[in-house]
């Protein structure tokens, strides 16, 4: 009894002792005492956020305390920064979506118990809600129940009626287990297997009058902070209109955006066939090793969307000349239209990507947004003119100069007109006319820059032209890229979208092998700063598999796609394994490309490499090993020198210029190969209990 006497005092004292926030929005310290929640600190020191752009007040719904979202019920024991949001920040408007959201179901599931809620997409005006039978149908779904407009018109105002009552928004936590049961009893099967799928012990849940559910951020306090929505009927549903970002009290304007519908609800077809309805669905099908599978069918589907149209544009060819691709900055705008031109070339077609990446206005004449920021997301951040310009060129079939001459084997010259700032491709090729017949010769591929006095937007070009490439094979592509303010530049190399390598690179050409071990299309991406060049590769599928071994890998060291003008070239890692280097000049030294346009770690001279992991530190001859080298000797001065070496005493491995050896205690076996040939050398210890008869 004494003890929680003394406990109970000591904690009241501490209580007592008031501590100090800081306030971002009006830039003070405040004294708090402990356990106060946010909302009492908001309604004494901060009730209202003016938005600085409209000059409107908006009331407090939430509150980043260091920088983490909170609710307001959220209680106060030590010191913290705290920045109280409203409708005009971009969390708070979340919080209070997924609190109206709340207010629907409960109203739907009181005059709809039998019946699903299913908040399905964005709109450009709300969210697109249906109301879906609660037995599946034939095609294994849920059917949508169509609602009449006096249906509609009575959830709107049965959710008024809640939001004028001010009910409270109660959190609390319980064991996920319990959570899940909730969810099953309510018909929420999606939210069950999400949560059953996270592996929690607890979970937060909120209740409205008695009524519970999981949201994932906070809610606002009570339901009479969510006066402004609307609803409207839409589809097979309704949207819930939302109040206008610049102004609380209005709602959005339906905007019925069709084409935008039709696709969400591809999209959700789409979820139908790949069998992944839901986050929770996801992360079942991957904890089943189907994440493979998955991504397979999705790539399979989106490239049999490229394909219709690529049928649509054939099916024009007469008449469609140019296809334009929308979309915000990292939409996939330019990997889509590769993909797409693909397509068209299967068909017959010869489509020419442009990307208008080319067309920027120097930074200095980009317009600029409201708040004095560049905006280069504006259409008048583009040169228009430019690009109309040399669209209608296209279109007009204009080429830029053509020579006549009678005489073969004579070399000749041609002025190139003025370009725009930047990469421009040039094809040359001739015509002649025999015995009254016009042939025409193949096409040489080249890529000049031009450049612009004053501005200095970085250019990138490259003169691949090989788009056909086995699988496997090693391509190397050549590249310049050209900083105007520099004589240096700092780019980014990646594959598929996947950054593979960081390089700092002069003005003078340079070359980045990559190994096209997948099949289908291959997008390597070259971005210095906002400039990008795409090169799209079509990789056939080889017949035979010359991947490395994956299973149990214990080390794998691979020196493709890297480079010396790597920021670490010294660095090279698998897992906790980390290599040292010594004596390396990492200019004739180090990563370099070789005869077969190979990336290749050149050792020559004093250069040494360490890898400290120890092959043969266990016996392996009851579990078996792999142990697979790649290499190639060149300009050999003497042929006994070691060039790699793992030994323990007379056990271990041992290469030269010209015999590979592994020796154990009681046996040896070893292979010969030349020095200039690429080597692979595999040896295999068996499981020794496989062995046995």
């Amino acid at each position: 009894m004494t003890n929680k006497t003394i406990t109970q005092e000591h904690m009241e004292a501490n209580n007592s002792q008031e501590f100090k926030i800081w306030c971002v929005n009006d830039g003070k310290r405040h004294n708090v005492t402990p356990g106060t929640p946010l909302s009492d600190i908001a309604q004494k020191w901060y009730p209202k956020i003016k938005d600085p752009k409209t000059g409107k007040s908006y009331q407090v719904l939430a509150a980043l305390v260091d920088n983490k979202l909170k609710e307001l019920s959220f209680r106060m024991y030590s010191p913290h920064n705290i920045e109280f949001l409203s409708y005009n920040e971009a969390d708070g408007r979340r919080c209070y979506i997924r609190s109206l959201c709340f207010v629907l179901q409960k109203v739907v599931r009181e005059m709809y118990p039998d019946k699903i809620l299913v908040i399905d997409h964005s709109l450009p005006s709300g969210l697109y809600c249906e109301i879906r039978e609660g037995k599946v149908g034939e095609d294994n779904h849920h059917p949508a129940y169509f609602l009449k407009d006096n249906e509609i018109d009575a959830i709107r105002d049965r959710m008024r009626e809640i939001v004028k009552a001010d009910l409270p928004f109660i959190k609390s936590k319980v064991l996920s287990e319990d959570a899940i049961e909730i969810y099953k009893n309510q018909n929420q099967i999606h939210k069950a297997n999400l949560l059953k799928s996270l592996g929690r012990l607890t979970t937060s849940i909120y209740t409205l009058d008695g009524l519970q559910d999981t949201f994932y951020g906070p809610l606002v306090p009570s339901s009479g902070y969510l006066s402004s929505f609307d609803i409207t009927g839409f589809s097979k549903g309704f949207c819930m209109q939302l109040p206008s970002i610049g102004d609380f009290t209005k709602i959005s304007p339906m905007r019925r955006q069709s084409k935008i519908a039709a696709t969400l609800t591809e999209n959700a077809r789409w979820c139908d066939i790949v069998g992944i309805n839901g986050v929770g669905s996801l992360n079942e099908a991957i904890h089943a090793g189907k994440a493979v599978k998955i991504i397979n069918l999705s790539e399979a589907l989106h490239e049999r969307k490229y394909a219709e149209i690529a049928d649509q544009i054939y099916s024009r060819k007469g008449e469609v000349k140019i296809v334009f691709i929308a979309g915000p900055s990292s939409s996939g705008k330019t990997s889509s239209s590769l993909r797409l031109a693909i397509q068209c070339r299967v068909l017959g077609l010869n489509p020419k990507v442009i990307e208008l990446d080319n067309y920027f206005h120097n930074r200095e004449d980009t317009p600029k947004d409201e708040d004095g920021n560049y905006d280069f997301e504006a259409l008048g951040a583009m040169n228009l003119e430019l690009l109309n310009a040399q669209l209608n060129d296209l279109l007009d079939g204009k080429e830029i100069g053509t020579q006549v001459t009678s005489v073969s084997g004579r070399q000749m010259s041609f002025t190139i007109p003025a370009q725009s700032h930047g990469s421009h491709a040039l094809r040359v090729y001739f015509e002649a006319t025999i015995n009254n017949e016009t042939v025409r010769s193949n096409e040489l591929y080249y890529e000049f820059i031009y450049v612009e006095p004053l501005n200095n937007t970085v250019i990138i070009t490259s003169s691949f032209n090989e788009p056909q490439q086995k699988q496997y094979a090693s391509i190397a592509i050549p590249f310049i890229v050209y900083n105007p303010a520099s004589l240096t530049a700092d780019i980014t190399i990646k594959a598929n979208g996947i950054a593979v390598s960081t390089q700092t690179v002069d003005r003078t050409e340079h070359s980045y092998t990559y190994r096209a071990n997948e099949p289908g299309t291959l997008l390597i991406t070259i971005e210095s700063g906002r400039t990008s060049k795409t090169i799209q590769i079509s990789v056939e599928e080889s017949d035979i598999d010359v991947e490395a071994e994956t299973d149990k890998l214990a080390l794998h060291l691979s020196s493709q796609g890297r480079s010396n003008a790597e920021a670490n070239p010294g660095v090279w890692e698998y897992d906790d394994i980390s290599c040292s280097f010594s004596g390396f000049s990492w200019t004739s030294d180090g990563w370099q490309t070789d005869d077969d346009n190979i990336t290749v770690l050149r050792v020559s001279g004093d250069a040494r490499l360490t890898i400290p992991y120890k092959i043969f530190a266990q016996d392996f001859r009851t579990s078996g090993k792999t142990i697979e080298l790649e290499f190639a000797t060149r300009n050999v001065l003497n042929y006994d020198a070691e060039i790699l070496s793992c030994m323990s005493g007379d056990r271990g491995i041992s290469l030269t210029a010209q015999k590979a050896l592994l020796k154990s205690e009681q046996s040896e076996i070893g292979t010969q190969y030349k020095e200039d040939e690429h080597v692979r050398i595999a040896f295999v210890v068996d499981k020794r209990s496989e062995d046995r008869i």
